[in-house]
């Protein structure tokens, strides 16, 4: 979550407000990814953007090619995604480098 929301935006910040809020309400693994669910409380800032969705955050764990889907509904944070490519997700995290796939993402 962290590198999704570490650029510096007005959307993020709100983004980012939101996350502060949240809690975690539920947590699976599919056995090559998992998902993330959040409860946002009522009254924080949402985003005007209604429903939308962040992939811009890829990475390696422990050698195995990940990706991220950060969920957007209703303005809000709805749940994370992480995912492999056909690979099955580790069951222990040893290493992980996390990047930008958007260029202009990575100099902010």
């Amino acid at each position: 979550m962290n590198k999704f929301l570490e650029v510096k935006s007005p959307e993020k910040k709100i983004l980012r407000q939101q996350y502060q809020k949240a809690r975690v309400e539920n947590r699976w693994f599919s056995g090559v990814g998992f998902f993330t669910t959040f409860s946002v409380p009522e009254g924080v800032a949402r985003l005007s953007t209604r429903s939308t969705y962040i992939t811009d955050v890829r990475g390696k764990v422990n050698d195995t090619a990940v990706g991220f889907m950060l969920h957007i509904k209703d303005g809000i944070l709805k749940f994370l995604e992480g995912y492999t490519y056909d690979d099955p997700w580790p069951d222990k995290i040893i290493n992980y480098k996390l990047w930008y796939t958007n260029y202009d993402q990575q100099k902010k």
